[in-house]
């Protein structure tokens, strides 16, 4: 019997609320300011996970959609046709390139993980630092 495909699904969004861009400048992705919210996780962020199925039972399509801090709107890759198997593990940060930089002095020896692969081949990634979540998008070097 062939064993079922298993992968992570990273749909969390509990750290939206402080959430910071690396390497941007004012004028491009910043958070989104959650004064108001009352759950403090911010007001935009939002992660759903769609599942299609056979009728017979069998998974043919996991995707994510939703929006990001910054409010910018996503929708994932299949997982199930992805063979690439990186989502939720530790990114090689020789093999992405970044948006803008993250070699900063705060969080050049962190670990950063690929949260999602997005429908454009770009890739969420994230890391932390105490209380802290950094946000990137990065794209695979080729």
């Amino acid at each position: 019997m062939r064993e079922a495909k298993k992968f992570i699904i990273c749909a969390d969004t509990s750290y939206s609320g402080n959430t910071k861009w690396m390497g941007m400048d004012k004028s491009n992705r910043k958070n989104i300011d959650n004064v108001v919210s009352l759950s403090g996780r911010g007001d935009v962020c939002v992660s759903e996970i769609l599942l299609e199925q056979y009728e017979t039972g069998g998974i043919t399509s996991v995707i994510s959609h939703g929006t990001l801090s910054d409010g910018e709107g996503y929708e994932s890759a299949n997982l199930l046709s992805d063979g690439e198997d990186i989502i939720g593990r530790e990114a090689d940060r020789d093999k992405f390139a970044f948006e803008g930089s993250v070699q900063d002095d705060s969080c050049d020896e962190v670990k950063w993980f690929v949260k999602t692969k997005f429908l454009d081949g770009g890739y969420l990634l994230s890391t932390g630092k105490g209380y802290e979540v950094f946000n990137s998008i990065g794209n695979q070097k080729t």
